[in-house]
């Protein structure tokens, strides 16, 4: 299969994740052809990247971390500005694994199905549905996202707005079981992640209602 996966590794003080990250990164049956680490300020974590051959970015020291926040979503453009060759755009976690057929098994599918847009597998541990896209291991089709001006927004809830406007535009979006991801993180919702997940859901439209169900279907998980 003749295609060309560039992936984006935004991170900030990965250093104890990102080497197993990448490890499992360059062992996928195939193997992106770019990776491209955005470091916000960090520790160590470019200095490994690079021992891997990625493409390094590092960014001044803001003094804070922007997980959850719409300025993540400028950091991560910055290394969708390289990647625009490609045939596939995946954003990855710097603590995430993901198994040895991840992308192969993802981009064989959104080939056979081509209103398939953007797809992920699951991370164990967490409670996803399938027309929810995870964040970390992302895989997004460069021509849809071309035409969606190939970049997240800096708004609350930038990670969403690329499922939204798949939808919108009639467009498949999936996560699959059957891949599993694995966070090196301890995973867990708090009171901080509710209150960014109710600044996003404002910001794209949402319902008071809906967001307050899903903040009942989190805690029944």
């Amino acid at each position: 299969m003749n295609v060309r996966v560039g992936v984006v590794v935004p991170v900030r003080n990965e250093e104890k994740y990102i080497g197993k990250t990448l490890e499992h990164l360059f062992e996928q049956t195939m193997k992106p052809k770019i990776v491209v680490v955005v470091s916000d300020g960090s520790d160590r974590t470019p200095e490994i990247a690079k021992k891997f051959g990625c493409t390094v970015i590092t960014l001044p020291d803001r003094g804070y971390s922007l997980i959850g926040m719409p300025g993540l979503a400028e950091v991560t453009n910055i290394g969708f500005s390289l990647l625009k060759d490609m045939n596939y755009i995946m954003v990855l976690g710097g603590d995430t694994i993901l198994p040895k057929n991840y992308i192969e098994t993802l981009v064989s599918r959104m080939e056979e199905t081509p209103k398939m847009v953007i797809t992920s597998g699951v991370i164990k541990g967490e409670r996803m549905s399938k027309t929810h896209v995870t964040g970390s291991g992302r895989l997004i089709k460069r021509d849809f996202f071309e035409s969606i001006g190939f970049k997240y927004p800096p708004i609350w809830g930038w990670e969403s707005y690329p499922l939204f406007k798949a939808q919108m535009m009639k467009y498949q979006i999936h996560s699959f079981e059957d891949l599993v991801m694995l966070s090196q993180r301890e995973l867990g919702v708090t009171p901080k992640k509710y209150y960014f997940w109710g600044k996003g859901m404002r910001a794209l439209g949402y319902y008071w209602s809906y967001a307050l169900g899903r903040c009942f279907l989190t805690l029944a998980s």
